[in-house]
């Protein structure tokens, strides 16, 4: 109990902190939110976490049986916010930013050469597929994309979900907007929900539209920013979430083989060393790859870097974690279920 108290207290006082500096997801501060509003449940999310680490490390010791299973299928529901048109991004929109994201899970991104030597080797195909829904939830077909109306589209965070929303254990609701809002401080891009803080009703991940994709709207973009919010979606934190820490397996991400950051980093400074325990912890399950001192991991997807190009598998590992640790996301992979929204 005092280590889950005592994690939680680094964690909380370090998203107050920086949630006064330059935004860019809103992931923390939603988190941050949703804790101090409902403090009956910090103690399990903070247990849920530990469990994750747990379930993670019996994955990653099955070794190639482990990556050998098959492919997560995720089905997916795009609602489209806009207002009197503006936003109403196309149906070639929406499957551009589900390309991006597919690439990126499973590694097939035209920029895994860029990742530099000492990370390449972790680099990990996580094995997880997003697909349109072809079902409804009341079994009609569908092309997977709901268009919405609404002024609610500019400066609102979870207002839009009441718009538009498919059940959570069968579709991963994905809400694209015309702009959301900040807490004063630069853009906010995108914020999603972890899969064990909140309602499942707002369960999900929200994307302005301009960065949604590569194409339309979001021309110039590289569509990474709903790459970032679906690692939230299934359990995944920021490199940089309580600073440097203390050992890999209790503070920050809880990922080993992902370098403490001591805070947000932006652009692509390759030199960036921020912390100087990347080698403390690890166990026998899930070692720590690192056996001293390396610099700071920028193309990390979790990260805010322009330079990503990676997930690890240690956060392979924690992805697939969270589908066999929560009811709604087991039953949203489940073979039943794929066939329910004509994914299979």
């Amino acid at each position: 109990m005092k280590k889950i108290l005592s994690i939680a207290l680094t964690f909380l006082s370090f998203t107050m902190v920086h949630a006064q500096q330059k935004e860019w997801c809103a992931t923390d501060e939603i988190l941050n939110e949703y804790l101090l509003n409902n403090p009956e449940v910090e103690r399990s999310f903070w247990e849920d976490q530990i469990q994750l680490s747990e379930v993670a490390q019996i994955l990653s010791a099955k070794g190639s049986q482990y990556n050998k299973a098959p492919i997560i299928t995720v089905p997916v529901v795009v609602h489209v916010i806009h207002y009197n048109g503006i936003g109403n991004i196309t149906k070639q929109q929406v499957k551009d930013g589900l390309r991006i994201i597919n690439e990126d899970f499973q590694k097939l991104n035209s920029d895994t050469a860029n990742t530099r030597v000492i990370f390449r080797n972790i680099a990990a195909d996580v094995q997880i597929e997003f697909k349109l829904a072809n079902i409804d939830p009341n079994g009609q077909c569908t092309e997977g994309v709901n268009r919405i109306n609404s002024y609610l589209t500019y400066d609102k965070r979870n207002e839009v979900k009441a718009l538009s929303y498919w059940p959570s254990n069968e579709y991963l609701n994905v809400w694209i907007v015309n702009t959301i809002r900040g807490s004063g401080n630069g853009t906010t891009l995108g914020y999603a929900q972890f899969p064990n803080s909140g309602n499942l009703s707002t369960y999900g991940l929200v994307c302005r539209n301009d960065e949604w994709g590569s194409i339309g709207t979001a021309n110039g973009s590289n569509g990474r920013t709903a790459t970032h919010e679906a690692g939230h979606c299934f359990g995944l934190f920021h490199p940089f979430q309580s600073g440097c820490g203390s050992s890999c397996n209790g503070s920050g991400d809880f990922v080993c083989d992902t370098p403490p950051t001591s805070g947000q980093t932006f652009g692509c400074n390759t030199s960036l060393n921020t912390c100087s325990n990347d080698a403390v912890g690890g166990s026998t399950a899930n070692p720590n790859p690192f056996s001293s001192n390396v610099v700071d991991q920028l193309e990390n997807y979790m990260s805010y870097d322009d330079c990503q190009t990676l997930f690890t598998e240690g956060q392979k590992a924690r992805m697939k974690a969270a589908f066999s640790v929560y009811t709604h996301l087991n039953n949203l992979r489940s073979n039943g279920n794929l066939v329910a929204t004509g994914t299979n």
